[in-house]
């Protein structure tokens, strides 16, 4: 088994901590790196995503600031990013799909063919349900929050 580097323990404890204390909020990319002491170039947000898979936090990065890091009212939000990521490569993979069956279809053997069939089945039923989703975030309705409740 692998040791985990130094670097990613210390940005395990600090994924742990933020997911327990301070869950739905934004964290800095500085604010990673002076508690950390870990730079948030590429390499050390490559760390970040490792230490993320080890402990089990999710976030969601926003673009050249941080971090959100996942909690009750932005867990729904993350796991939509990533259906939407998942929906746009399954658009893709759909797409190719039909053209190589256009193109291809009737030079293939009966395996391929079965397999192309139950390929184009499987990403259609991932877009179906990518889709309910979209329909489900757009009904949600927002949750009031209360300012100042100190």
């Amino acid at each position: 088994m692998f040791a985990i580097s130094e670097e990613v323990q210390k940005l395990k404890e600090f994924l742990e901590t933020a997911a327990k204390e301070r869950p739905d909020t934004n964290v800095s990319y500085l604010e990673i790196e002076e508690a950390t002491g870990v730079t948030m170039n590429a390499k050390g947000k490559e760390r970040l995503r490792r230490a993320a898979t080890y402990t089990g936090v999710e976030y969601d990065t926003v673009y050249d600031y941080g971090i959100t890091v996942a909690g009750p009212n932005t867990g729904l939000n993350i796991i939509g990013g990533r259906l939407a990521r998942i929906d746009s490569a399954t658009r893709r993979a759909e797409k190719a799909t039909k053209n190589i069956s256009k193109r291809y279809f009737n030079h293939m053997n009966d395996n391929d063919r079965r397999a192309v069939l139950f390929l184009g089945s499987v990403f259609g039923a991932i877009r179906a349900n990518a889709e309910s989703y979209k329909l489900l975030a757009a009904t949600k309705k927002p949750v009031p929050q209360l300012a100042n409740t100190q």
